[in-house]
Order: structure tokens, then C-alpha cells, then sequence
């Protein structure tokens, strides 16, 4: 954009830049700044039109007063800007830091958690393997007096046969007798 801007060696392609890259920022200033550079440039032309001045001198006299206010603007605005910016990284990184203490700090609980289920089933196992050897310790010595049990009535059952033997024959002695 050919202008004032051209008179100071200035490439009114990088002004035109870096106005729109400020204006992608969302800040109001943005578009207080460039209605500021506006406004100026069109009283500029008026006072220069109704005064009628015609002196180069004069015209790039004015020329730089209105480029260093719009500098000075546009430094104030980058300032703000950047500050508004600052703010708000120092916010999120207070929220991030914030939510990494409290992840932590849930991590912690979760494994203390853990540890305190994990101590209570540990216990309820050893309670319940406790429980099935004296069960099964408990059966063993029933099996074993049931053994001893089944050992002793076949031993009484031989000895019965035996005796139902021997009465057999004393009865068939004693019936060989009374037959006589």
C-alpha cells in the first residue's frame, strides 16, 4: 500500500503484515489501533488539504510525528498484549501444576488404597488357607481313626468267623456226642 508509509523506507508490505498478524490476535486494541492509524491519517490529509500545505518539509514533518504515535501505539498494544498473554500462560501453568499435585496426590491415595485391600485380602487368604489345613488335618484324622476303626471290626469279623468256627464245631462235636 503505497503512502506515508513509503516516504520513510519503510516496505508497506511489512506494516500491512504486521498489522494483520495483530489483528489475528483476538484484543480489542487491535482494532482500536488500527481505526487510531486510520483516523489519523485521514485528519492528517484534511489538515494538510486545509492548509493547503504543499512544503515536502512540513508534510514528512508530520509524516514522522504520525508514524512515531503509531510506533509507540503499536509498541503499547504488543506490550499489553504480551502481558495479557503472560497472564494467561502463568494461569494455565498454575491450573496444570495444580492438576498435577492433585494426580499425584489421588495416586498416592489409590495405592495406599490399594495396599490397605490388598493387606486385607492377604489376610483373609492366610485365614482361609489356615482354615483348610485344620479342615483338612481334621479330616486326615478322622480318615485315619475311621481306618483304624474299619481295621479293628475286620479284625473283630475274623475273630467272630473264628468263633462261629470253633462253635460250629462244638456243636457238631457236641451233636456227634449227643448222637451216640
Amino acid at each position: 500500500v503505497p503512502g506515508i508509509y513509503s516516504n520513510f523506507g519503510v516496505d508497506a508490505g511489512e506494516i500491512s503484515k504486521d498489522i494483520a498478524d495483530l489483528t489475528t490476535i483476538s484484543n480489542p486494541n487491535v482494532d482500536n489501533l488500527i481505526n487510531l492509524d486510520s483516523k489519523t491519517k485521514r485528519n492528517m490529509k484534511r489538515q494538510a488539504e486545509s492548509e493547503n500545505l504543499t512544503d515536502p518539509k512540513k508534510i514528512r514533518l508530520e509524516e514522522d510525528a504520525v508514524e512515531a504515535k503509531v510506533s509507540e501505539e503499536m509498541a503499547v498494544f504488543r506490550d499489553e498484549s504480551n502481558e495479557v498473554l503472560r497472564a494467561q500462560l502463568n494461569s494455565t501453568n498454575k491450573k496444570l501444576s495444580s492438576a498435577r499435585a492433585e494426580i499425584v496426590d489421588l495416586q498416592k491415595k489409590l495405592e495406599r488404597s490399594n495396599g490397605d485391600e490388598l493387606s486385607r485380602l492377604r489376610e483373609r487368604v492366610a485365614a482361609l488357607q489356615n482354615q483348610c489345613e485344620q479342615e483338612t488335618t481334621d479330616e486326615k484324622k478322622e480318615v485315619f481313626v475311621k481306618q483304624e476303626e474299619i481295621d479293628r471290626l475286620k479284625v473283630e469279623n475274623e475273630r467272630l468267623k473264628e468263633d462261629k468256627k470253633n462253635l460250629e464245631e462244638q456243636t457238631a462235636s457236641l451233636n456227634i456226642l449227643n448222637g451216640r
